[in-house]
C-alpha cells in the first residue's frame, strides 16, 4: 500500500529501471518553479537515505562537471543556508573526510587554483588580520578549555560539589525533585567569576532538566 507525503508524492513506490530512465529524460531541461522546488525540499526534509543510495549519489556527483557559474551559485546558497549555520561535523564524519583526503593527488590545475586563491588572501591585509585573530582566538579557547577541564576534575571542585549536594539534601532547588540526576550549578558564572568557583554560597543543586533549561543541552555533570 502506497501513501502520499506532504508534497503529494507517493512513498514506497518502486519503479523499474526503464521507467526511471523515461522519467529522467522527460525531466531534462525542465525548469521548476520556486513553489515546486519548495515543495520538493519540504518533502525531502528529514529523509534518511540508505548506504546504497548515498553511494549512488556520491558516484553521480563525482562524475558531474559543474561550470564556474554553477559552483558560484552553490557557494552563495550554502553561505546563506540557515540549516547549515553552526553545524559541527561529528568525529565520525571528520574521520571519514580524513580517510577520503588521505593520499589524494590533486591535478596541477587544481593546485594552481588553490595557490592563486591563497595568494589573493595573503595579499589582502584585512584577510591576514582576520586569519591571525581567528588563530589567536582558537589557541586561547583551547588553552582555556584545558585549564577549565583540569579545574573541574580537581579534588577542590569535587569537594565543592559534594558540599553543595549535602547542604541541599540532594534535592533540586528549582523544582524540588529528589532521587534523580543532579548537577551543581554556579549562581555566578564559572568563567566570569573565577574567585567564586569554590564558594559554597555560589552554588546550588539542580536536576538535569532545570540545569539544561539554563545552559542548554551541552551541559555536563560537573558544571
Amino acid at each position: 500500500m502506497f501513501t502520499k507525503n506532504n508534497a503529494g508524492y507517493w512513498l514506497g513506490k518502486k519503479r523499474s529501471e526503464e521507467t526511471k530512465q523515461k522519467l529522467s529524460k522527460s525531466h531534462k531541461g525542465k525548469k521548476l518553479s520556486n513553489e515546486h522546488k519548495r515543495k520538493i525540499g519540504e518533502s525531502l526534509k528529514g529523509r534518511i537515505c540508505t548506504e546504497q543510495t548515498r553511494l549512488k549519489i556520491s558516484k553521480a556527483n563525482k562524475s558531474k562537471k559543474r561550470s564556474e557559474e554553477t559552483r558560484y551559485k552553490i557557494g552563495m546558497i550554502s553561505k546563506g543556508n540557515k540549516y547549515r549555520l553552526g553545524i559541527k561535523a561529528s568525529e565520525k564524519t571528520k574521520q571519514k573526510l580524513r580517510e577520503i583526503n588521505l593520499g589524494k593527488i590533486y591535478s596541477e590545475e587544481t593546485r594552481q587554483k588553490h595557490s592563486i586563491s591563497q595568494r589573493k588572501r595573503y595579499e589582502n591585509p584585512e584577510e591576514r588580520i582576520k586569519t591571525s585573530l581567528a588563530m589567536k582566538q582558537n589557541r586561547e579557547d583551547i588553552k582555556k578549555s584545558v585549564i577549565n577541564k583540569s579545574i573541574r576534575s580537581s579534588v577542590f571542585f569535587k569537594l565543592w560539589r559534594e558540599s553543595i549536594f549535602k547542604r541541599d539534601d540532594w534535592t533540586c532547588q528549582n523544582c524540588g525533585t529528589k532521587n534523580c540526576e543532579i548537577h551543581p550549578h554556579h549562581i555566578r558564572s564559572f568563567s566570569e567569576y573565577p574567585e567564586l568557583r569554590f564558594d559554597i554560597d555560589n552554588g546550588k543543586t539542580l536536576c538535569k532538566p532545570c540545569h539544561v533549561s539554563l545552559h542548554g543541552q551541552h551541559i555536563g555533570r560537573t558544571i
